[in-house]
């Protein structure tokens, strides 16, 4: 499965990076959320919904 991501929007929100995401592809298309939590400089978390 091949796709493409394209980064709509970023906002931080009490230390958590909200990133709203467009996938374009051979499968899902359309837009999702993901969370990120940063440590330093390592991703200690990240939800996708």
């Amino acid at each position: 499965m091949k796709s493409n991501l394209r980064i709509v929007r970023i906002a931080v929100i009490d230390g958590s990076y909200h990133v709203r995401i467009a996938v374009k592809g051979n499968g899902f298309n359309g837009e999702g959320d993901m969370t990120f939590v940063l440590d330093g400089d390592r991703i200690s978390s990240l939800v996708i919904a």
